[in-house]
């Protein structure tokens, strides 16, 4: 009970600390900050375009999502191989052996 007293206090301290920060800074600052004494550097010039972007090209594309389906196909392969070795034999008689004595009247 008392660590959550505890949390729930210091819970409660974190937002009054959030509440009350930002008049406490406007008061620091006053309402008639001065103007930037320097004026800011002017922007850098663009940069030229004349050069490839680096993207992947349309067949690197189709290799790489042809590699990723290989994979997934190769592990799903071995999951389902690896559940029917390991499932226990099925005991339900098979359609081709129901058809001999006691088959259905039909």
């Amino acid at each position: 009970m008392h660590r959550r007293a505890a949390v729930l206090a210091i819970l409660l301290l974190a937002l009054a600390a959030t509440i009350a920060a930002p008049p406490l800074a406007h008061a620091q600052i006053g309402p008639n900050v001065p103007s930037p004494l320097t004026e800011p550097p002017p922007p850098p010039p663009p940069a030229p375009s004349d050069f490839d972007e680096g993207g992947l090209t349309t067949l690197q594309q189709v290799l790489i999502f042809g590699a990723a389906a290989l994979v997934l196909a190769a592990i799903a392969y071995v999951i389902v191989r690896d559940a029917k070795r390991a499932a226990p034999p099925d005991e339900r008689p098979r359609r081709g052996a129901a058809s001999g004595a006691g088959g259905r009247a039909g």
